[in-house]
């Protein structure tokens, strides 16, 4: 009796999962995912400056797909380079 009744548990589980519908994205941080058009002027250089060092990030955006939305995952590389000099 308990296995039937665990059964039917488990299938109810299973077609309340498969009845849910799909949902549309939001992201509550754009600095890192957008949903819909690509962000415009990408990709973008800049250089951070550490103590001691200096970081050239390159920040670019990479397109996805999410039950048939489309989305937009940022990429930054990064690498270390030394630090420009001003010419005062």
């Amino acid at each position: 009796m308990r296995i039937i009744l665990f059964g039917f548990a488990v299938l109810g589980v299973l077609v309340g999962c498969s009845a849910t519908p799909q949902h549309n994205y939001v992201s509550t941080n754009t600095d890192l995912l957008r949903v819909g058009e690509k962000p415009k002027g990408y990709p973008v250089t800049y250089i951070e400056k550490h103590s001691g060092y200096c970081v050239q990030v390159t920040d670019s955006w990479r397109k996805d797909k999410v039950n048939g939305e489309t989305i937009w995952l940022k990429n930054s590389q990064r690498e270390t380079i030394n630090c420009p000099t001003s010419g005062t």
